[in-house]
């Protein structure tokens, strides 16, 4: 069975927390994953992109740090907590509609499955 659009967000917010950096990773689209592999091999010279996708695909470090920093520095409970409902879809894209926080989040159709654009949504204007 398939993931749902909706169900997405919070699949990722849910991995994070419980510390699942593979699922993490996995609920990501290639953007976003593509996205934090190259601003981290900005910060960290000595390794490699192919070295640090290998790294974030195997669960292992720096992608550790990473995510550990990235849970660290995010209100997971208000993202768990929100109710995410799909809104219009148009082109392998659904909005996806955080409530109480009436925030959208960008949800992608790759390979006939769903994944958060995280990239997409909080920082492709800052790119």
């Amino acid at each position: 069975m398939s993931v749902t659009p909706a169900r997405v967000p919070l699949d990722f917010f849910q991995s994070i927390q419980r510390q699942d950096v593979l699922k993490t990773w996995e609920t990501l689209s290639r953007r976003s994953r593509s996205v934090i592999v190259r601003l981290l091999a900005q910060q960290l010279p000595y390794d490699t992109i192919s070295s640090l996708e290998k790294a974030f695909a195997e669960g292992k470090e720096p992608a550790l740090t990473y995510w550990k920093n990235f849970r660290e520095a995010t209100d997971l409970d208000q993202w768990i907590q929100q109710q995410y409902q799909a809104m219009a879809e148009a082109g392998g894209e659904v909005l996806v509609k955080c409530a109480p926080s009436n925030i959208h989040l960008r949800v992608f159709k790759e390979d006939n499955q769903w994944k958060f654009g995280y990239i997409e949504t909080f920082m492709d204007g800052n790119l």
